[in-house]
């Protein structure tokens, strides 16, 4: 996504993402790239907020489940290091099968 943009420095790319003017059109492209699954689809990006701590409220009306989105692709970011073996990582699906068995994983 980032390459698309054709930015020249990571800071230009780092303001793109928090500047108030362009940061929905940032979170949107995240949201379109990633393909989040959403239940049900949010009525904006964000919306001002005032009673929130970051002063806007991300994706209004929209539902998702994360656990389900961290935990279900194969190349999935949720990672076990061993402590015997600091250099290890295992994606969890990995895991899975290596501690319930084949099947349990597909499940």
């Amino acid at each position: 996504m980032l390459d698309e943009r054709e930015f020249e420095s990571y800071d230009e790319a780092w303001r793109w993402s928090v500047d108030a003017r362009t940061a929905g059109a940032f979170w949107a492209e995240i949201s379109r790239t990633a393909a989040v699954h959403w239940y049900d689809e949010p009525i904006d990006v964000m919306q001002r907020d005032t009673a929130s701590v970051t002063g806007v409220r991300w994706f209004p009306g929209g539902t998702l489940n994360y656990a389900e989105l961290a935990l279900t692709d194969p190349a999935s970011a949720v990672t076990l290091s061993s402590l015997a073996d600091p250099e290890s990582l295992a994606p969890f699906l990995e895991l899975a099968r290596t501690r319930f068995g084949e099947d349990s994983a597909s499940a």
